[in-house]
C-alpha cells in the first residue's frame, strides 16, 4: 500500500461577522461536514518531505488500517526496501 496526501475542497455557508471569522469557523465546520467534497486530488507521498503541514513520520495515516499499526515513517521505510 502507498501513502497519499489528498487535497480536499469543500464549499459551505457560514454566518460570521467578517471574512476572517468565517474562514476560521469554516475550518471547524468542515471537520463535521457530511456532504461529499467538491473535489479531491491525491499526491503520492514518497518521503517525509512530501507530508502535508502538521503531519509527522510518527503519525498513523487515515484509510485502510495497516495490519501492524505502522507509522507513516515505518510505511515509507518499508516501501523503499
Amino acid at each position: 500500500m502507498k501513502l497519499y496526501a489528498v487535497e480536499v475542497t469543500f464549499k459551505t455557508v457560514v454566518r460570521a461577522p467578517d471574512a476572517l471569522a468565517a474562514e476560521l469557523l469554516a475550518e471547524d465546520v468542515v471537520k463535521d461536514e457530511d456532504d461529499p467534497a467538491d473535489s479531491a486530488i491525491a499526491y503520492e507521498i514518497k518521503t517525509l518531505d512530501d507530508l502535508p503541514s502538521g503531519w509527522k513520520g510518527n503519525c498513523i495515516p487515515w484509510g485502510e488500517r495497516d495490519p501492524m499499526d505502522r507509522t507513516i515513517k515505518e510505511i515509507l521505510d518499508e516501501n523503499t526496501h
